[in-house]
């Protein structure tokens, strides 16, 4: 692409860093050491590959000395060999994962990927894997292959016809074998020695499209209905996590005044968490999710003990540090994918996606726990009782959530300080 040092280092800095990067070490301008250093200010051996090619000997066993050191990936000699060239950089370039784009780094999209990766190979393990995020706000597309292709193959891309095929029907696409079931349109978007091809398209819970999971093979896939359901299921959650970033970032672009609006529509001033009509949508959602996987949803229900008494002897600022002491507690016992939401003045509501009711218990009892041994004055502690329950098949989060009121006031009746959970029967 450029013949000098000063000239690479130009391109570096206004179009970033390249995938791979081959120079030798004798350069006009800013000689090839320099320019390596430059890249690795913007980029890691992990997202650019250096291969160093030079005709001297004393040149490449100085770069041989700083593999290391700058990440260098291979060194050859300048007269190597196109086949032997292709293979050098093919293995260069299995060690590396493509830088993604600002907003695609923003929203964490090369994390996620891996994390999708890692479950949809324990379910079908194939050579190629690749992802094609298409939002309507933004495109990206990366993979991971363990097999060289042929010199010249294509690749899937985001433009291709049969994604947007697959994306359109909403359903899977899955051919065992290439060569006994010819798909047109097949051949022009996939590399030519791939037989086994298995596209998932990636909705979220409430059908939004969010792209689309490409598995080849370069031999026939023995892909059953089993597998394919489990990574639609594995493809929804994906889908899902990848909606709910994409709505933070949204709101970290939109104006401050927009922010603010929202903020005072959805979260609780007092103590940070989501309010009640916030809560109320996200239990909507996540039952929906339910239903179309089979998949469980538990809540867990916390109400402080003898809040008002709190209220009456300390004044109300105590009960007001109570109650943030309170969300921050429970924010630091979840996960990501769970959400905490202050349900009236002293309850709040935990909503668990994929745990069950033991799981939710578990929670439950650490919550409780925790919170003991919070102090709201030098001499005054917090107690909570909570009280768990699991969204049962084909029901209402409403009725849920009233089994957990009703177990929740057991508990209080009972002695407080205490979880206490029940299941639909």
């Amino acid at each position: 692409m450029v013949r000098d040092g000063d000239a690479a280092g130009a391109i570096l800095h206004t179009r970033g860093a390249p995938l791979l990067l081959i120079t030798d070490l004798s350069l006009p301008g800013r000689d090839g050491l320099a320019l390596i250093r430059d890249l690795r200010q913007l980029s890691s051996p992990d997202e650019t590959a250096v291969l160093v090619l030079s005709a001297f000997p004393e040149l490449r066993a100085i770069a041989a000395r700083m593999t290391t050191s700058l990440g260098i990936a291979h060194v050859a000699d300048e007269r190597v060999s196109r086949d032997a060239l292709g293979r050098i950089v093919r293995r260069a370039l299995d060690n590396v994962t493509a830088p993604p784009t600002q907003e695609a780094r923003c929203l964490g999209l090369g994390d996620l990927f891996q994390t999708l990766r890692h479950q949809i190979m324990q379910i079908l393990p194939v050579p190629i894997v690749t992802l094609s995020i298409d939002t309507g706000s933004q495109r990206w597309f990366t993979a991971h292959v363990l097999h060289a292709m042929e010199p010249g193959d294509a690749t899937v891309s985001h433009q291709s016809s049969l994604l947007r095929q697959v994306t359109e029907a909403r359903q899977p696409f899955v051919v065992q074998d290439t060569r006994t079931i010819p798909i047109a349109g097949v051949s022009s978007v996939i590399p030519s020695d791939v037989r086994g091809v298995v596209l998932i398209p990636l909705l979220t819970s409430l059908g939004q499209s969010m792209g689309v999971l490409s598995l080849l093979d370069v031999k026939p896939l023995a892909a059953g209905i089993q597998q394919v359901d489990r990574m639609v299921e594995v493809g929804r959650s994906f889908a899902d996590e990848l909606e709910r970033r994409q709505q933070v970032q949204l709101n970290v672009t939109r104006s401050d005044e927009q922010v603010t609006l929202e903020h005072l529509v959805l979260v609780d001033s007092l103590t940070g968490l989501y309010n009640r009509r916030a809560g109320e949508q996200a239990i909507v959602r996540e039952a929906a999710r339910v239903r179309r996987t089979g998949s469980q949803i538990s809540v867990v229900l916390l109400g402080l003990d003898n809040f008002q008494l709190i209220n009456d002897m300390h004044g109300h600022e105590a009960g007001d540090r109570a109650l943030r002491e309170v969300a921050r507690i429970l924010r630091s016992s979840f996960r990501q994918s769970d959400l905490a939401v202050r349900w009236g003045g002293d309850e709040f509501l935990v909503v668990l996606p994929d745990v069950s009711l033991a799981g939710a218990a578990v929670f439950a009892e650490r919550a409780r726990q925790q919170l003991e041994a919070l102090l709201v004055t030098d001499t005054s502690r917090v107690t909570v009782s909570a009280a768990v329950s699991t969204l049962g098949a084909g029901e209402s989060p409403a009725a849920a959530i009233s089994r957990a009121e009703a177990s929740l006031n057991r508990a209080r009746a009972a002695g407080r300080n205490r979880a206490q959970g029940v299941h639909r029967v």
